[in-house]
């Protein structure tokens, strides 16, 4: 599947200074980055889409939306991808109709590459114990429309500037065993399609419609008990430089309101080993008389190119 070619072209111009570590950014993709915006998830390295509980299901496997229960909730997310890009995201689910459905937008990036989405999500029960969602993205960005920007070649400035448009499509399925064991698989843009325009001064840029890469994801998930959760991920990229990864995550609950959670991920690619190291934890509380659930989660992720921390707050009603 093709590449857009153009918005990966800015990110990578906006993270030059960063010189050779820059190349270090082989598992990152650019256009449209799917980050897991879920700072419980982040703190589990991203191995989530079979524990993935709440609204934030929406984030990393929508069959996972089945476990939204009866309550309303609303999810807000913020943290700075490699400590250089903001991400912001805004959630909102609730059964309609009897069906778990959510609803939501992020937004990230400056005048450099600025990148927003919408999305809309549902779940349903297909067998026993299996659940399958769906999630259609819409997507929108512009680039370019940074003053610094300018490059100047034979008196002729080949700064690129432009919009774009397009939508993709993400499924998933979720399967949860009476005896605590599940496994869950999402197959992420697994349609998309992305039209963008571009034009300098020079006149050299041209626009084009072209498809976000599909990543297939597989998981396998324990409740050791019903207060330790173990997942193992695998992560099959389908674009050539991005690498496969896996990612290992676990979550410790504690008095029934503190969790702790540790993670590790890394690329299988021998000659190129990246690792991330995540850490972090979660207050989860039910305010007295109003019977609000409110919880706050925190993630560190160290990183070999930037550490950068990641925080969610939740609310339900």
């Amino acid at each position: 599947m093709r590449r857009v070619r153009i918005l990966p072209l800015i990110l990578v111009v906006a993270l030059a200074p960063l010189g050779s570590s820059g190349q270090s950014l082989s598992h990152v993709p650019a256009a449209f980055l799917d980050i897991g915006l879920d700072a419980r998830g982040t703190a589990m390295a991203g191995a989530n889409v079979v524990v993935a509980r709440d609204v934030a299901a929406v984030v990393w496997n929508p069959a996972a939306l089945a476990s939204i229960g009866s309550s309303r909730q609303l999810m807000l997310s913020t943290t700075r991808q490699l400590g250089l890009v903001p991400y912001h995201l805004l959630a909102f689910g609730q059964k309609v109709a009897g069906t778990p459905a959510a609803v939501g937008a992020t937004t990230s990036g400056d005048d450099v590459l600025r990148e927003n989405s919408a999305f809309v999500a549902a779940a349903r029960r297909v067998a026993p114990f299996t659940t399958a969602g769906i999630t259609l993205k819409l997507y929108q960005a512009s680039y370019g429309n940074n003053a610094s920007g300018r490059w100047e070649i034979e008196n002729a400035d080949r700064q690129v500037r432009g919009s774009a448009f397009g939508a993709g499509l993400d499924v998933g399925v979720r399967y949860v065993s009476r005896k605590g064991l599940a496994a869950g698989f999402v197959a992420k843009n697994l349609f998309s399609s992305v039209s963008y325009n571009a034009s300098n001064a020079a006149g050299t840029a041209k626009g084009g419609s072209e498809s976000l890469p599909t990543e297939w994801i597989v998981g396998l998930g324990m409740a050791a008990t019903r207060s330790t959760l173990f997942e193992l991920d695998l992560r099959k990229a389908t674009h050539t430089d991005v690498r496969d990864r896996v990612a290992f995550g676990a979550e410790q609950i504690l008095f029934e309101m503190l969790a702790l959670r540790a993670g590790y991920a890394q690329n299988l690619d021998a000659a190129h080993v990246e690792r991330d190291v995540t850490v972090g934890g979660g207050l989860a509380l039910t305010l007295p008389r109003t019977g609000l659930r409110v919880g706050l989660d925190l993630a560190y992720v160290i990183s070999e190119l930037q550490n950068f921390l990641h925080v969610s707050f939740r609310v339900a009603w």
